[in-house]
């Protein structure tokens, strides 16, 4: 375990917090570090938790396990039992109550002698600071020589991706000229940095402001207008945290209370990592002289966990005087996933209600029901004659509709609460089964209120083209105004679906409504309408909607809903909504989704796959199907999602440079090889596509069949054979599977830093040295890690993966040629034995660069550096290595042995 070294160890619960709330409404946190009881004290135990894919996990090839937290807690007085009625947090205790850890990783209180230099921070860092910062023996000061400039002071080894930094400002002097901000800030350097902080304003007031520059590229993300006034030298606070993609402002007067809501908040996901601390700016215009801002009590937490409380255990010792809580928490994807059933949204159910119905009724009710049931709270069920429910399934946006069996059949829904704008928006989508030649109903509205009394819509087929109508009577069945339109496209009716929406609003002219019959047929979102005005002082409304009624029978009709006269018909969400959002890109669905669940998602850049019709299961479902037919990777981030693409996955830097000879590792690590990923049979299926299958003969024939079959919700078929192959490439790969990789934080606490700025599935390189793996060093991928953290000690233990296996060539890569990614069929010419460095190699026919190189081959598992080629002499090229046994193996090599690069990279797809 090592020495051990103090951690300022915090943990912050949200007793009127909810799962159901965003975090910026969880209220105040209460600090509750000081209630841990660590191993020493009866009932105390490590911090423990774990995030990403453990060992022998389950879950798909691009899902991760929820992440999870236990601790323990003093209980003596009670305090954290749900049920005790005089706890100091009842009655808000309950299963999901927000929690959260992390660690002290910096923090200064400026309070050394006057100096021109920032010096050593109260932790016992150092600074990477602008010109403009000095100490006045109290405080932290900035001097900014000059208009439209910043500075930083940023606090080395104190980064962390996730993060928890508060400080103290205030200005020497009210602003003139421009605005004087200070902030808090994660900086990476001047072109990528994210500042959260106060504006103080010329006019004696203070605004709240979180700005960004991503690849020099700057801009303000969220702003407040708070209107306080703020006085020379009057200090405040200043709050800033991430969670994922999230970061959130809290400002207030240093002698206040803390408030218990964030003043504002944005997403953010341009900056990933950098240091922490303070960004200074003296905006454009402003003219103050001398010294402007201060600083004071800056502390730095890094967050380690963001959950929920799962479990509220209560444990006594024989006395009953010692009581202990050891509490369980877990991250989003626990509760996500947990519930297996429940009823099943259609891609319309999930997007209308987006839109504000004051009715709706999405007519996907079961073949026994009586009624159609209402997804509008407060109104009636819609009432049905001579319809069969749930006989139609060929809308792709809808779980199944109801078809009419009679000529007379129809559906009618009646609107107890109606729209308070003025006018209504009525739509349904139908397939009308025959081809009328003369005007037929397919709806009518009937309003009640006006000089129009009813709305009918209409169409007949003239000549093998379709014609709508628009008919608005009074109450005493006389025509008040009418129009129609012809839609040459539509020849036959039998197989496609349309959507319609009746709308009544204010004219322009006084006095006049204008009453517009919208029409599209799914698949081509171009909309038909026709329109009319009619006088009237009185605004319509949408007492009773009837659909069909005169003919149609063996037509289907589906969701009806009476909305505002604002709602956007013709728009993507509900063109796609209709058609389930077929061809939509694995991003773009990720993002809709999360928007409509309440799920935090942020995806990382990178061009993602297009998707077919989205499938009728719960949104982390929805979200999972995208992501595995991308073969993208969804994992927690924070206290929401994140989604590393296929693209984003490749080629990825490598984090940690790990060594055991350095005592980088605390525990031998475990290497095993197992059949655990296996596959090298793979059949891919899109869902209600066509098959493909990818077979590895020879890896069959050494170690057996290992066969999988899986289906993707993709748009077409072209992906497949493409996913089949790589997935069978993954799966037969060689390597082994390193478990364990174990570090120790107060051993190795020059690590943390870089552990606290870990992205999920992060790359490392390990430096075993041992004679077991010569020349098979580990190029991983940290898919999941476990760790343990107590007050003076702190350990984790990785489960990793090969990362080379997402080692990938560019196919189109204008600055180099495809030899770059490996030769394809080279050979040694000539044996060598292990000291040679004059290699000769057979290159099949393949163009090889000559003169000065920087490259290594590999040779029967060998890695030489090549420093030049020559030739080629009838097809036979020359290497010069400047070494032997470069990754400490050093071989005699037969002439016919193949040559590839030590770095050889497949193609991508």
């Amino acid at each position: 375990m090592g020495v051990g070294r103090p951690w300022d160890v915090r943990v912050w619960l949200y007793p009127t917090g909810s799962p159901a709330q965003a975090p910026d409404a969880w209220g105040l946190e209460k600090d509750i570090s000081a209630y841990v009881k660590y191993p020493g004290s009866e009932g105390g135990q490590a911090v423990t938790y774990s995030a990403g894919r453990r060992g022998e996990s389950a879950v798909g090839v691009g899902a991760v396990d929820y992440s999870q937290m236990s601790l323990s807690l003093d209980n003596k007085d009670g305090r954290f039992c749900p049920d005790n009625v005089m706890g100091t947090y009842w009655p808000d205790l309950d299963l999901n109550t927000p929690i959260r850890m992390g660690v002290v990783t910096g923090y200064d209180g400026f309070d050394r002698p006057a100096n021109a230099l920032v010096g050593t921070s109260s932790s016992g860092q150092t600074y990477t600071v602008g010109s403009s910062y000095a100490r006045d023996g109290t405080s932290l000061t900035c001097a900014i020589a000059s208009a439209n400039s910043a500075s930083r002071c940023v606090m080395t080894d104190a980064q962390s991706t996730n993060f928890d930094i508060t400080a103290t400002a205030w200005v020497t002097a009210t602003a003139t000229g421009g605005v004087l901000f200070s902030s808090v800030t994660q900086y990476i350097d001047a072109s990528n940095y994210v500042a959260l902080g106060i504006d103080f304003r010329v006019d004696g007031t203070i605004d709240a402001k979180i700005h960004h520059t991503v690849a020099g590229s700057f801009s303000t993300i969220a702003t407040v207008t708070l209107g306080v006034a703020y006085a020379v030298n009057q200090r405040f606070r200043i709050r800033g945290m991430r969670d994922g993609a999230t970061v959130y402002l809290r400002i207030w007067k240093e002698a206040d209370p803390e408030p218990a809501t964030w003043t504002t908040s944005a997403t953010e996901t341009g900056v990933v990592g950098g240091n922490l601390g303070i960004w200074t700016w003296r905006t454009s215009g402003n003219t103050n002289a001398g010294t402007q801002f201060g600083y004071d009590d800056l502390r730095i937490i890094g967050l380690e966990f963001t959950g929920y409380v799962t479990e509220w255990p209560t444990e006594w010792d024989m006395t009953g005087r010692n009581s202990w809580a050891a509490i369980k928490a877990a991250g989003i994807l626990r509760r996500l996933r947990q519930v297996k059933t429940g009823a099943l949204e259609s891609p319309l159910r999930r997007q209308l209600p987006a839109f504000g119905p004051v009715a709706y009724w999405p007519l996907e009710d079961g073949e026994r029901a009586t009624t159609f049931g209402s997804a509008v709270q407060g109104q009636q069920p819609a009432k049905y004659t001579q319809v069969t429910p749930a006989a139609d399934s060929s809308l792709p946006g809808a779980l199944v509709s109801p078809t009419l069996n009679a000529a007379a059949g129809s559906i009618t829904a009646y609107c107890t609460k109606v729209p308070t704008t003025n006018g209504f928006a009525v739509m349904w989508l139908m397939k009308p089964t025959p081809n009328p030649a003369v005007k037929t109903r397919i709806g009518q509205v009937l309003s009640g209120k006006g000089p129009v009394y009813r709305f009918e819509a209409s169409i007949n087929i003239v000549a093998g083209s379709g014609v709508f109508y628009m008919d608005a009577y009074d109450d005493s069945g006389v025509l008040v105004t009418s129009s129609s339109f012809g839609a040459p496209e539509i020849t036959d009716w039998s197989t496609t679906w349309h959507a319609f929406c009746l709308i009544t609003q204010p004219d322009a002219a006084p006095s006049t409504y204008l009453a517009t019959l919208l029409r599209y047929r799914l698949g081509d979102p171009i909309a038909w309408f026709t329109q009319n005005t009619y006088a009237s002082t009185i605004a319509p409304q949408a007492r009773v909607v009837t659909l069909g009624g005169t003919s149609w029978d063996g037509s289907s009709y589906a969701h009806l809903g009476i909305f505002p006269n604002t709602l956007p018909f013709v728009s993507y969400a509900f063109f796609n909504a209709a058609t389930a959002f077929d061809g939509e890109s694995m991003d773009d669905r990720a993002d809709r989704i999360s928007v409509q669940a309440g799920i935090p998602v942020a995806v990382e850049p990178g061009t993602t796959v297009d998707l077919g019709p989205q499938p009728r299961v719960r949104p982390i479902d929805i979200v999972q199907a995208g992501v595995d037919a991308d073969f993208g990777l969804l994992y927690e981030s924070g206290n929401g999602l994140g989604i590393r693409p296929r693209e984003a996955r490749r080629n990825q830097p490598v984090l940690m440079n790990l060594s055991v000879a350095a005592g980088h590792i605390a525990e031998p690590p475990r290497p095993i090889r197992d059949d655990q990923r296996i596959r090298n049979k793979i059949t891919v299926t899109r869902d209600g596509g066509s098959s493909v299958t990818s077979v590895d003969e020879d890896h069959i024939e050494r170690v057996g069949e290992y066969e999988e079959s899986v289906t993707i919700g993709v748009h077409d078929d072209r992906p497949l054979q493409d996913h089949a192959d790589f997935r069978r490439f993954t799966g037969t790969r060689p390597g082994m599977r390193w478990s364990n990789i174990a570090l120790d934080f107060a051993r190795n606490p020059g690590l943390l830093p870089t552990w606290r700025s870990r992205q999920h599935a992060f790359r490392l390189t390990v430096t075993t040295g041992r004679t077991q793996v010569t020349g098979a060093d580990p190029d991983l991928l940290a898919d999941g890690y476990s760790a343990t953290l107590d007050n003076r000690n702190w350990t984790v233990s990785l489960e990793c993966s090969d990362a080379t296996v997402w080692d990938t060539g560019v196919w189109d890569d204008p600055t180099a040629n495809r030899s770059k990614w490996g030769p394809t069929g080279a050979t040694l010419d000539v044996g060598i034995n292990t000291a040679a460095l004059s290699i000769a190699v057979n290159a099949a026919g393949e163009t090889w660069k000559t003169g000065a190189v920087s490259c290594s081959i590999s040779i029967d598992g060998e890695h030489i550096p090549i420093t030049s080629v020559a030739g080629p002499v009838s097809g036979v090229y020359t290497l010069t290595a400047s070494a032997r046994a470069a990754n400490g193996v050093s071989k005699s090599h037969s002439a016919g042995a193949a040559v590839t690069f030590a770095n050889n990279k497949r193609w991508g797809f």
